[in-house]
């Protein structure tokens, strides 16, 4: 490569480098936003105070509030999963890794309720585009799903769990028990009360039962 052509490079690297950093404001505009109103606050006159940017500006980096709803969902989902996939290269085993998988939600719950509440109560109602379903949320949650699966199933052939459990379901049992558990708490909150028994003491609860119901 020439000294010109290494010039070209690295201008356009910085370039990028200063849009994919703008365009991360952006959503972390959009997220407060959501945190704040619900989707309902987010329009993209709002955003682009929040962000202090002007229209033009705004809709050169997002061409729409569905291209907004989208990339924060798609960047929400991408963050949590590096987190379980985390959790899964932490544990040996069907079980334990969905216990630890459980544990990490918990975990990114008490460190960001916030993200978790975007995530998986401003954004239920909200109709994502079907690209970023099938290109980012779907391809996602297979990965961390289907691990399980996988690893559930090793330990029933090899005789370590129930022989009627089925691995599939039983993952996302485990996944949707951790699930309840961190929405009840969130609603609680928002409406100023408190759950009797804390969210890692029901969390904790919830794993032993798991690994009981695993049991040979």
């Amino acid at each position: 490569m020439s000294t010109d052509e290494e010039r070209t490079a690295a201008r356009l690297a910085r370039k990028e480098r200063r849009h994919d950093r703008r365009r991360h404001q952006i959503l972390l505009a959009a997220r407060e936003l959501l945190v704040q109103g619900g989707p309902e606050a987010l329009t993209m006159s709002a955003l682009g105070d929040a962000a202090d940017i002007s229209a033009s500006t705004l809709y050169y980096y997002l061409p729409g509030r569905q291209a907004v709803l989208d990339a924060v969902a798609g960047d929400l989902v991408d963050e949590e999963t590096v987190g379980l996939v985390a959790a899964l290269e932490r544990a040996e085993g069907g079980v334990d890794s969905l216990c630890e998988v459980m544990q990490a939600r918990v975990s990114m719950f008490i460190d960001d309720p916030d993200r978790f509440g975007v995530l998986y109560m401003q954004l239920v109602g909200v109709k994502l585009s079907p690209e970023v379903l099938s290109e980012r949320i779907y391809p996602a949650s297979a990965r961390v799903m289907g691990e399980l699966e996988r690893r559930l199933a090793a330990d029933q052939a090899a005789g370590l769990i129930h022989s009627d459990l089925k691995p599939r379901e039983f993952a996302n049992v485990g996944f949707f028990a951790v699930q309840g558990i961190l929405s009840t708490a969130l609603g609680m909150l928002a409406s100023g009360g408190s759950l009797l028994f804390g969210v890692q003491t029901l969390a904790d609860e919830a794993i032993a039962t798991v690994r009981r119901a695993a049991r040979v």
